[in-house]
């Protein structure tokens, strides 16, 4: 095979049956004017082209996000934990489990503790101590797996109870049984709490209307004193009325309903058998049939942390209360002798004053004649000095 200067290929075929091929030339492409010009046209883009082909792609993308979204998995999450992410399926995400919520109470089954406290500042630190001291008396089994047991004591968490107290639920427990022991525990200094300052148990509760706490009391209340109505007096009884933030009924109101049940039966405000004690917020209304109220000072907590400081307490108002007492007896005069014992005194006292006031009349006369006297003097020399003069 040979190539020739003039852009011609020759190909040599030895055998005799192959035809030689011919020889192609190269002819350069030329194009006219009036074919660029077709070309330029179907090139050309008009404005009206384009707004519709935007439009198609707009619409194309939207159909591909709603097969998208509607393909797509929903993805719910509880409270308290953080949304997985649905784009890593391979990867596996370890969801946490949900916060335990605090909701409000169910008056007909519920019941619980009612704890005060100095300062509304202490409120959360005094239910912390709480549920501690229920938890180390009353021990939850673990399961047979050996995972743990959930709460079995919860704080009751709403706006509208006052400030300064708190209640625990106690769920299966009885809370007029297990506040005894606990307070039985501090009096032996076995449990402690600075920020608790009473622990009231309410084992029935309602909501804050006479009609409600009648139906209530006739049926826990009533029992009572149909059980130890005795003539022999052994049994005594006693009413410990709160409000707070309630004007629904008064005490006067609560004692008409008991009264009619009470009977014979004795009443012992220091130390009685059986305490009743009424709790009426905005929240619920509840009571307890509390015993051994005056052997715990009244559930008071610090009293019994602090035995000596609430006996010293205790003397000073008594006295303060005797103070009290006689200045009012001597004021009004319920009590004779001291009635008679202070008029002597204020007829002393008129005597005293009787006295004193001629006495004060006869200084009073001797000064002014000695100013007479001294002025008379002092004028004569005047006189002796003008005439000498």
């Amino acid at each position: 095979m040979t190539l020739s200067s003039e852009n011609k290929v020759e190909v040599v075929v030895p055998t005799e049956n192959v035809v030689p091929e011919k020889t192609v030339e190269e002819k350069p492409v030329t194009t006219s004017a009036a074919e660029k010009a077709t070309v330029k046209e179907t090139t050309e883009v008009t404005p009206a082209e384009t707004a519709t082909t935007e439009v198609s792609t707009a619409v194309t993308v939207s159909t591909a996000v709603t097969e998208t979204a509607e393909t797509a998995p929903v993805v719910t999450t509880l409270a308290g934990q953080k949304r997985p992410n649905p784009s890593n399926d391979s990867e596996k995400t370890t969801e946490k489990p949900a916060k335990r919520q605090k909701t409000g109470l169910n008056l007909e089954t519920d019941r619980g503790i009612l704890y005060s406290t100095q300062s509304k500042l202490l409120l959360r630190k005094a239910g912390v101590d709480l549920k501690f001291m229920l938890s180390r008396q009353y021990p939850l089994p673990k399961a047979d797996d050996g995972s743990k047991a959930a709460f079995q004591f919860d704080v009751v968490q709403d706006q509208r109870m006052p400030q300064g107290v708190g209640f625990v639920r106690t769920g299966s427990v009885v809370p007029t049984d297990a506040v005894p022991l606990l307070l039985e525990k501090i009096a032996e200094k076995k449990e402690r709490s600075s920020n608790i300052m009473r622990i009231l148990p309410l084992d029935h509760l309602c909501k804050p209307l006479l009609a409600e706490f009648q139906q209530l009391a006739e049926k826990f209340i009533k029992p009572l004193f149909a059980e130890n109505n005795r003539e022999d007096g052994s049994f005594t009884w006693a009413l410990q009325f709160k409000a707070r933030n309630s004007k629904a009924f008064s005490k006067e109101d609560v004692l008409k309903v008991i009264d009619q049940w009470s009977g014979e039966c004795k009443v012992s405000i220091d130390s009685p058998t059986v305490c009743i004690y009424v709790e009426l917020g905005p929240l619920f209304c509840g009571f307890g049939l509390l015993k051994q109220w005056g052997k715990f000072s009244k559930y008071n907590v610090q009293s019994l942390q602090h035995p000596e400081a609430a006996k010293s307490h205790h003397l000073s108002s008594e006295n303060n209360k005797d103070g009290g007492k006689k200045k009012k007896t001597c004021d009004v005069g319920e009590n004779n002798k001291e009635a008679e014992t202070c008029d002597v005194a204020k007829k002393v006292e008129v005597q005293k004053a009787e006295v004193e006031v001629p006495e004060k009349e006869a200084e009073n006369t001797t000064e002014a004649e000695a100013t007479t006297a001294e002025a008379a003097v002092a004028t004569s020399v005047s006189e002796k000095a003008t005439s000498e003069e």
